[in-house]
């Protein structure tokens, strides 16, 4: 599943007001990716995801969102498993063909109930 995280400017200052704000960050998403096979938007804590369908390619789905007012920036983002070798596998399947001498993992540690911390899992090789 291929997944868009998008990070949103002042809306985080916004204080009691934000949901309202947030919402109408949404419904703007919306409308600029109207007519594409998106299958979900969704607010999480402090940014918002938007799920695309396989039909969406992310050329035109980046071209509509660098209209949209609000937002500081995106980018494409994937789904795997919580253990270290679907990670992996997730990762090398993403890259494809492309060669590349090296890449770097950045990682925090979102969930407590894995079984590797954040560092060993940043500095595994």
């Amino acid at each position: 599943m291929t997944s868009i995280v998008v990070h949103y400017k002042e809306l985080a200052l916004k204080g009691r007001n934000r949901p309202w704000f947030v919402q109408l960050l949404v419904r703007n998403l919306k409308t600029a990716l109207g007519g594409l096979d998106v299958r979900s938007i969704r607010a999480l804590m402090g940014r918002i995801e938007i799920e695309l369908g396989p039909a969406v390619s992310w050329e035109a789905a980046r071209d509509r969102l660098r209209l949209v007012f609000g937002i500081a920036n995106f980018s494409l983002a994937g789904r795997a498993g919580l253990d270290f070798g679907s990670l992996a596998s997730a990762i090398l399947a993403d890259l494809g063909s492309r060669e590349t001498p090296s890449f770097r993992v950045a990682a925090r540690r979102a969930i407590s109930s894995t079984a590797r911390s954040a560092i060993p899992t940043a500095r595994m090789q």
